[in-house]
């Protein structure tokens, strides 16, 4: 008979065991108090994904000492048969030791240790990282969906805009994932950690126990009320980054968020580092502004479901339609096909991007085939409505027109972004 309260155990799946693709026999059985790799001692779950869990873990080479900045880590635990951790593992390795002496890497969440993790099905791929307090996402929901200061929104966007500068220049690395999710805050001071972890120690966690005795646990991130302003932020998650060189592009259509995919994704153009450029601008934007630019209500169809016609009518609708030389460039590329075809979201295969996305999207005279769906009189200017009218507001506009731009050749880099007039203001330069 179990031993855990009847209070801690949940009624039915939760968390990884609801999603589409769980096979159980797949994750490790992580437990509190569990010791892994010989030196991490399990506190609690963090989070999960399709591919892996995360946990809190006391550092034992540390523990009883004074000194808590690494008293405490963070461990992913990856799944078999999913390789998401094992490819950022290998694209952390890289970008660690790119140009490890000229600092940008601190703007990047890279792992401080890794260790394969055996269990009763095999080996798992584990990596380790310095605890972070929570997403800018989950920030500002917990905030009551408040947009940022204008102040943190301009450290923010240094930091990320920095962060994928040294990716791009430095790396030769496409992020394709930018997003609030993966925008991590900092933990402002040691001892919050350390009351959490003591918290979870002293109480039995919620799970969920199936006939067979396999738990699933409840996730348990918050750390307490913010104890002051010094924190800062850090670009997650490079699972999903590609290899960029000069004069080349990718094809593959499903890539970034659905908010935040560029224009030439969705137009099968080729693809390349401007793309994260794109992403940038959206993101820094619903810093400012809180709600994203293109809504979700409008970038679906009538049943709900992410439609790439309804988010180009968007861009539309804010920016005019495409320059004729990008519908040239869309027409010539429209048949070219992969070896193998793709899965798109209707569960239907497909050989081009066109087929993916359900295009083509522009009749033979170069025209939008669904200017039904084009909402008129939106304009940048006039739906940034969190900052008054002034420098600083005129400053943010021209900030995200350099990057939110059709042609991915016009938009500025990373590198030129950081010399925009809107960071002027910042007293620590971001190198």
């Amino acid at each position: 008979m179990s031993t855990v309260p009847p209070s801690c155990l949940v009624d039915g799946p939760i968390e990884e065991a609801t999603l589409p693709t769980y096979q159980p026999e797949l994750f490790h059985p992580t437990h509190p108090d569990q010791v892994l790799n010989t030196k991490y001692r399990t506190v609690a779950k963090l989070g999960y994904g399709a591919g892996s869990t995360v946990w809190l873990a006391e550092n034992l080479e540390r523990s009883g000492t004074e000194d808590m900045e690494f008293r405490y880590v963070t461990i992913k635990i990856g799944a078999q048969g999913f390789d998401s951790v094992q490819q950022e593992k290998t694209v952390c390795n890289h970008v660690a030791a790119a140009a490890p002496g000229t600092g940008f890497t601190e703007f990047l969440r890279l792992p401080i240790d890794h260790f394969d993790l055996v269990g009763p099905k095999g080996s798992h791929p584990c990596l380790v990282y310095r605890p972070m307090r929570e997403s800018l996402g989950t920030f500002q929901r917990r905030e009551g969906g408040k947009e940022l200061t204008q102040a943190l929104t301009k450290l923010f966007a240094a930091r990320l805009i920095s962060g994928i500068h040294y990716l791009h220049a430095a790396c030769r690395v496409i992020h394709t994932d930018i997003k609030e999710e993966n925008i991590l805050i900092s933990v402002e001071d040691p001892a919050a950690l350390d009351d959490f972890a003591r918290g979870q120690k002293q109480s039995t966690q919620r799970r969920h126990l199936t006939p067979d005795g396999r738990a699933t646990y409840m996730s348990h991130s918050h750390f307490g009320p913010f104890r002051g302003l010094k924190f800062s932020s850090h670009l997650s998650d490079l699972n999903d980054a590609y290899p960029f060189e000069p004069g080349q592009a990718h094809l593959e259509p499903f890539v970034q968020p659905h908010a935040y995919r560029a224009p030439e994704v969705l137009l099968g153009t080729g693809w390349s580092a401007p793309v994260d450029m794109w992403n940038i601008g959206l993101v820094i934007w619903k810093m400012m502004q809180r709600n994203d630019l293109f809504e979700r209500e409008y970038m679906c169809d009538e049943y709900g479901n992410y439609d790439a016609h309804s988010h180009l009518a968007q861009i539309i609708s804010y920016f005019g339609p495409p320059p004729q030389s990008l519908v040239k460039r869309e027409r010539e590329l429209r048949h070219l096909a992969a070896e193998q075809p793709v899965i798109n979201p209707r569960g239907q295969p497909c050989k081009t991007v066109a087929e993916f996305w359900g295009g083509p999207f522009f009749d033979d005279n170069g025209v939008f085939t669904r200017r039904d769906l084009i909402r008129h009189g939106l304009s940048l200017h006039a739906s940034l409505t969190n900052v008054e009218e002034g420098q600083e507001r005129a400053q943010f506009l021209d900030l995200v027109q350099h990057v939110l731009k059709w042609m991915p050749e016009e938009r500025r880099t990373a590198g030129q972004l950081l010399g925009h007039p809107y960071f002027e203001s910042i007293k620590r330069p971001v190198r």
